[in-house]
C-alpha cells in the first residue's frame, strides 16, 4: 500500500512539474480515477487533495520562471532564449510570440501572440472579424485581449490575439502598425467589428479603403435593450403594431447607409399612423442621436457575414481553453499553444480539400435565402421599404427578444 501510495503522489505531482495547467483538483481527481477501485479509498484517505495541494502548487512553479507584472516584462520573457520555449507551438516548428509595442508610461503597451503560419493566414484574409475578450491573465496589467479571426468554409480560425493593456484608439492603431510591419500584405477588404469607436476609427486610419461593419446582432440587442430601459417591454408584448414597428427598426440596418435617414422616416409616419408614436416617441431619438450619426458602420446591406458570432464563438473557446476567467500567464499561454494547433490542423484538413466544419444549420441557411430574396424585391421595387424592414426584421427576431429579455420563440 505505501508503494501505490507513493506511485500516486508521484503521478499526480508529474503532472504538475510538466506543464499541465488543469484545475489542481481535477489532476488529483483524475489521478484518483486510474487506481483500482479497491484500493483507490484508502490511498486517499492517507494522502487527502487537502495534504497533497501545497505540494503540487509548488510542482507546479518548479519549472517556470517569475510571472510577469507588465506587458513589457511578458515580451522579455517570451523573447529570452531561457524562455522562449513558453511560446512553442505544440509541433516545436513555430512561436506564438510575434512581436510588442507601445509604452507603459503612455499606457498602449501591448503584446501580439501569432505564429507565423497564422501570419500567413492574415496575410491573406480578405474578410476579417475582431473583437475582445477580458478573460485576462490574472496579476498582468492587461485590459483586454483583441482577437482577429476570419472563416473559411465557416469554419473559424483564430490568426492574432493581442494582449493590450488599455483599449484607446491609440493602442489599437499601434498595433495594427505593428501587423502590418509583421504581415506587408495584409489589407483586408471588409473588418467586421462591434460598435467600439476607438476600434472602428483604428480600422478606418489604416485601412481606409475598407468597408467597416459593426454586427448585426450587437445593434438589434442594444435598440431592443433600449426598449426595455424606456420601459417599452409591456407595450412591445402586448401591442402588436408597437412590437411590429420597434422590430422594424432593427431592420434598418438591412438597408444601404444612405438609405436609413430615410427608412426611419418611413417608420415614424407608420408608427403615426398606428398611434404608437407617443409611446415610441423617446426610441425614435435614441436612434436618430446615436445611430444615424453610424449608419456606414450600421448598415449591413450586401454583407454576407452580418455578424460577428466568428468572434464570439472564438472567445467562447478561448475561455474554455484557459479554463478560468482569469488565469495565470502560463495557463493562458498553454490554452492559446492549444488552438494554435487545432487551427494549424483545421487549415491542413481544409486544404486537402476537406471539411473541417459540420455543416451550417437549415435554419441559418434559411434566414440567408430570406435576406438576399426580400433585398433583391426592395431593389427591384416589388416590395416597398416598409415592408421590406417588416419582413426582414423577423430574421433577427432573436436577438430583438433577448434585449428585450423575452423568451427566443416569443414573436
Amino acid at each position: 500500500m505505501h508503494f501505490l501510495r507513493q506511485r500516486f503522489r508521484y503521478q499526480v505531482l508529474s503532472r504538475c512539474r510538466n506543464g499541465d495547467f488543469s484545475a489542481l483538483r481535477l489532476i488529483y481527481n483524475e489521478e484518483r480515477g486510474k487506481l483500482q477501485p479497491h484500493i483507490t479509498r484508502a490511498i486517499c484517505a492517507s494522502l487527502p487533495f487537502v495534504t497533497l495541494r501545497p505540494a503540487m502548487a509548488r510542482a507546479r512553479l518548479q519549472n517556470l520562471p517569475r510571472i510577469p507584472r507588465t506587458l513589457s516584462a511578458l515580451a522579455d520573457m517570451l523573447s529570452s532564449e531561457e524562455h522562449k520555449g513558453l511560446a512553442q507551438t505544440l509541433d516545436k516548428l513555430d512561436s506564438i510570440y510575434a512581436g510588442s509595442g507601445g509604452s507603459e508610461q503612455q499606457g498602449t503597451s501591448f503584446v501580439i501572440l501569432a505564429s507565423k503560419r497564422m501570419l500567413a493566414q492574415l496575410r491573406r484574409c480578405q474578410v476579417a472579424f475582431s473583437d475582445a475578450t477580458f478573460c485576462t491573465p490574472a496579476g498582468l496589467e492587461c485590459r483586454q485581449v483583441w482577437n482577429i479571426v476570419k472563416l473559411r468554409n465557416h469554419r473559424i480560425i483564430p490568426m492574432v490575439r493581442v494582449l493590450m493593456q488599455t483599449k484607446s484608439q491609440r493602442t489599437y492603431e499601434l498595433v495594427i502598425d505593428k501587423l502590418k510591419e509583421l504581415c506587408p500584405g495584409f489589407n483586408p477588404l471588409e473588418i467586421m467589428c462591434d460598435f467600439e469607436p476607438a476600434q472602428e476609427q483604428a480600422w478606418n486610419v489604416h485601412f481606409p479603403n475598407a468597408q467597416v461593419h459593426g454586427c448585426l446582432f450587437h445593434s438589434c440587442k442594444a435598440i431592443s435593450g433600449k426598449a426595455k430601459k424606456l420601459r417599452l417591454k409591456r407595450l412591445i408584448e402586448q401591442n402588436h403594431s408597437a412590437n411590429s414597428v420597434v422590430r422594424s427598426m432593427t431592420g434598418l440596418a438591412f438597408l444601404p447607409s444612405n438609405l436609413i435617414k430615410g427608412g426611419l422616416r418611413k417608420l415614424a409616419r407608420r408608427a403615426a399612423q398606428e398611434n404608437v408614436w407617443p409611446q415610441l416617441r423617446g426610441l425614435f431619438t435614441y436612434f436618430r442621436n446615436y445611430w444615424l450619426r453610424r449608419t456606414d458602420i450600421l448598415s449591413v446591406y450586401n454583407c454576407p457575414d452580418r455578424t460577428n458570432n466568428a468572434c464570439e464563438s472564438d472567445n467562447r473557446t478561448l475561455r474554455n481553453a484557459i479554463k478560468f476567467k482569469h488565469p495565470n500567464i502560463f495557463c493562458f499561454l498553454k490554452g492559446v499553444l492549444e488552438l494554435e494547433d487545432d487551427s494549424t490542423q483545421d487549415v491542413v484538413v481544409m486544404n486537402g480539400g476537406l471539411k473541417a466544419s459540420r455543416l451550417r444549420r437549415a435554419s441559418v441557411l434559411g434566414n440567408d435565402a430570406k435576406v438576399v430574396n426580400l433585398t433583391r424585391d426592395l431593389r427591384e421595387g416589388h416590395i416597398s421599404c416598409t415592408d421590406f424592414l417588416r419582413r426582414v426584421s423577423r430574421t433577427v427576431q432573436v436577438p430583438f427578444n433577448r434585449g428585450l429579455g423575452l423568451d427566443d420563440d416569443f414573436a
